[in-house]
């Protein structure tokens, strides 16, 4: 999902059918994703809500994620960390 963008009802039913249909285990949102939205697709899929990634590293200038391979760096550590939970 853009994090800029508020998913409509169709948008979302269509991402909780694809998570059901490929058996996603966790959700990772990013910043700026609605809490609610993610919270629904959860609850309706009983994927676990997992980490957040960063989409666009820039705008964290005092994180490790303020360069792109510092930011993908702490995305892979998240996706491990919170995989093997």
């Amino acid at each position: 999902m853009n994090p800029d963008d508020e998913p409509s009802s169709l948008k979302v039913t269509a991402i909780i059918e694809t998570i059901k249909k490929e058996n996603v285990k966790a959700i990772f949102g990013g910043f700026g994703n609605n809490p609610k939205v993610i919270q629904v697709i959860t609850y309706d899929t009983h994927a676990k809500i997992a980490g957040k990634l960063y989409a666009d590293g820039l705008g964290f200038p005092d994180s490790t994620a303020a360069i792109y391979d510092g930011m993908m760096r702490r995305n892979i550590i998240i996706i491990i960390v919170d995989t093997l939970k």
